[in-house]
């Protein structure tokens, strides 16, 4: 009974966040029926071992977070993030400014902006809230139909970028903490991997936005509710603004890729230092120190209530981890016989799907099996860059808090947009993560 409790409990914080649950209310709900199943102390399982986790994971990820949504949100406000990817339109229409752009060059600016933003160090809770908004212009303008637009924006944000080398992001952050590596290791596999992910998307959505239009599908055919239309209508009027100089609004993201890789100062204190030059260069776009204090603290209140979706997912993670049943699944990891590396990326997933999330997963599976993989000649290099891999694949159901964001923003359904970001975010990041396994699998020195 206590293996069926624990898929029970699966199945139950995937169907409640599916049909509208907020995820900190159903990760508990589900938490209980994994202990009713396992007849486990309830009290005990709640404040030990379920908080635990949740209280872990904040403890790790809380100043991730907020400094990286508050660097977001200086980028919304200031313009900053319409600048540059305004200046990337620019760059592929030349000199003829009226030309409308394919469906190609759309998705290939989304994803451009995207990666450059997020390498510069903003969170990818914030690049959600600053991305949509600039995504469904650039889809506006060429006519992809709104669906799309949750896989448009994931499709980049929650799949090479926080597990390439050099990145930032939390799922390249999590394994230098965890295992005292660095934000290189296997930098030829993971750059692969990075590639062939965001190359595959690019295919896949472009495909699958000209098949939409070619069957009579535009940007106008999911009609928008009047309060989201009004919103909607209120964000492209403040982007009519004097936007910043892109070059310059560049600047504070180089600061903090170069700090955090080639200083290898703590990815927070780069955060902070880019915040505080972003002020400094753009300050004549934000109406006074009054913004400022109201910047901070937006940028900290998005945060929360992502940090503690995260959590409660995390906390679900660590009581099905500690479960006796589940030691039975550990004992099959530890007994595996096929390839070593293969066994990371698989025991990495399925962690993963338990927990909800790819950060609350690395910080799971990390501790538990390490031990058991270094016992089996695997270097530590090669697991922080197969596990990062593998913590994109199955955090996006339809559970992660960033997925209900996004179609909270764009106006369409769950139901609607969830089979793009599906495969956008599980099966071609399933491939990539197996393209880095066979890489690292045949020429192992690249670790």
């Amino acid at each position: 009974m206590g293996i069926v409790g624990i898929f029970i409990g699966i199945i139950l914080v995937v169907f409640l966040t599916y049909r509208g649950w907020n995820v900190i209310v159903a990760a508990p709900l589900a938490a209980i029926a994994v202990i009713v199943c396992n007849q486990i102390p309830l009290t005990a399982s709640i404040t030990d071992t379920f908080m635990g986790g949740a209280s872990g994971f904040v403890k790790t990820m809380l100043l991730i977070y907020v400094s990286g949504t508050m660097l977001g949100e200086v980028y919304n406000v200031s313009g900053a993030a319409t600048s540059v990817a305004t200046w990337v339109i620019g760059l592929l229409r030349g000199k003829d400014k009226s030309k409308q752009i394919s469906e190609f060059s759309a998705i290939f600016v989304i994803f451009a902006a995207s990666f450059i933003l997020a390498f510069g160090g903003i969170h990818v809770v914030a690049l959600t809230f600053v991305m949509l908004p600039l995504a469904l212009e650039i889809m506006r303008e060429a006519d992809i139909p709104r669906v799309l637009a949750p896989a448009l924006v994931m499709g980049c944000i929650l799949t090479a970028v926080p597990c390439m080398p050099f990145s930032p992001g939390t799922q390249n952050v999590i394994p230098m903490t965890l295992l005292g590596t660095s934000s290189s290791v296997a930098m030829v596999p993971g750059i692969i991997g990075g590639v062939f992910v965001l190359a595959l998307n690019l295919f896949y959505l472009t495909r699958t936005a000209k098949k939409m239009k070619a069957a009579g599908q535009s940007f106008n055919t999911h009609a928008l509710p009047a309060a989201l239309a009004k919103d909607e209508e209120a964000r492209r009027s403040a982007a009519q603004k004097e936007l910043p100089n892109p070059i310059l609004s560049l600047i504070p993201l180089i600061v903090i890729f170069v700090l955090f890789n080639a200083f290898k100062m703590y990815v927070v204190f780069a955060i902070v230092i880019g915040i505080a030059l972003t002020f400094l260069l753009l300050f004549k776009h934000i109406d006074g120190w009054a913004a400022i204090v109201k910047i901070l603290g937006n940028g900290a209140s998005n945060a929360c209530v992502v940090l503690l979706a995260g959590a409660s997912m995390s906390g679900f993670g660590a009581l099905v981890s500690s479960v006796e049943s589940f030691q039975v699944f550990a004992n099959g990891i530890a007994s595996f016989q096929g390839p070593a590396l293969l066994m990371v990326a698989v025991s990495t997933m399925i962690i993963t799907a338990v927990s909800g999330s790819g950060p609350a997963g690395l910080n799971v599976v990390l501790p538990m099996f390490t031990n058991i993989f270094t016992s089996m000649g695997i270097s530590l290099n090669a697991i922080h860059r197969i596990a990062s891999f593998a913590s994109t694949t199955l955090d996006t159901m339809p559970t992660n808090a960033i997925f209900i964001a996004s179609s909270g923003i764009t106006g369409v359904s769950v139901k609607d947009s969830y089979k793009y970001v599906f495969f956008a975010t599980v099966v071609n990041t399933s491939l990539a993560t197996f393209l880095v396994v066979a890489v690292l699998t045949l020429f192992p020195g690249l670790a």
